[in-house]
């Protein structure tokens, strides 16, 4: 990548005299040196990992250039983008065409074993299979990682998951009332409630809230456990609600208490995508969903559908 070989043995000094200590029994044992790695919390770290997922970039793209990884085609016709891989942090999404022949994933074995230096763990790797025939168990097999089935978690998003289905928003109703338990409202005033009602709802369910449609019964069953534990409702036991939760909704300087409506803040973080659709014309994300849907003129009430999870 053009680095200097002063920085070059600058880095190799950082990566091969590191040396750690392993607490045992409340104290630390005698130091020991690793053969490569980092100290912790060092801020090398992230810059090079940087470096090195820049290689694997190279590496995926010249075996799409000789024709061995088969890249995914999205959109229609005229209107095609081609994606073989997408990075995200520490996450790697690959794409591929996979014929009948394994040859791919014999590609994508050599591949990882040329980056075997960055000891990537495929047990933590999966491979999930859209189309065709077969359950992608032979492929899973020569690549060494585990086989999954649509839809799935990804970055703590269902992919592949219908936003209407009740068993998609199950883990959210359950965070819901895990966190909002029944033991805490005994030791909770109002104000303390309305305190934990308030960061709940700001964190618990906030990527399913930017990426899918919430359906009206799932809002109504959320704010019925938010309700009940403001109130302190018990299991046969209702308490009298002094004020209309439509009236709890309203803004402070409206008279309400501040608490969201689920549905209105549904809406406006699929706004902030319809946004950026706007204003964000060379990022990737915007380029699929145009060659894939269209732009706002044509996707919505003229083309009969909307895409889940997206508000345009």
């Amino acid at each position: 990548m053009g680095f200097g070989s002063k920085w070059r043995t600058w880095v190799k000094t950082c990566i091969s005299t590191t040396s750690f200590a392993v607490i045992v029994n409340g104290g630390p044992s005698e130091f020991f040196s690793a053969s490569c790695g980092l100290r912790q919390g060092d801020p090398l770290s992230s810059l090079l990992f940087i470096i090195a997922m820049e290689t694997l970039n190279g590496l995926l793209c010249k075996a799409k250039g000789l024709d061995l990884l088969k890249d995914v085609k999205v959109g229609k016709r005229l209107n095609v983008l081609d994606v073989t891989h997408l990075f995200f942090a520490d996450d790697t999404l690959i794409f591929a065409r996979i014929p009948k022949t394994s040859y791919i994933c014999d590609a994508f074995s050599t591949v990882f074993k040329t980056f075997s230096e960055l000891k990537i763990n495929l047990l933590k790797s999966e491979l999930a299979r859209t189309g065709g025939e077969g359950d992608g168990s032979n492929y899973a097999k020569v690549l060494g990682c585990k086989l999954v089935m649509f839809p799935l978690k990804y970055l703590g998003v269902p992919l592949g998951a219908k936003f209407k289905d009740k068993c998609t928003w199950e883990p959210v109703i359950e965070l819901f009332e895990n966190r909002l338990a029944r033991w805490k409202k005994n030791f909770l005033s109002k104000r303390g409630r309305l305190t934990l009602i308030n960061s709940t709802l700001a964190n618990l369910p906030i990527y399913y809230l930017s990426t899918l449609t919430i359906p009206k019964e799932i809002a109504k069953k959320l704010e019925t456990i938010q309700r009940n534990f403001l109130w302190g409702d018990d299991e046969g036991h209702k308490k009298y609600h002094l004020v209309s939760w439509e009236e709890i909704k309203k803004p402070v300087l409206r008279g309400g208490l501040g608490i969201r409506s689920l549905v209105y803040l549904n809406m406006a973080l699929q706004g902030k995508w319809l946004w950026k659709f706007l204003t964000e014309e060379d990022k990737i994300w915007r380029k699929i969903v145009f060659v894939r849907w269209g732009g706002p003129d044509s996707v919505g009430a003229g083309a009969g559908y909307r895409p889940h999870g997206h508000g345009l």
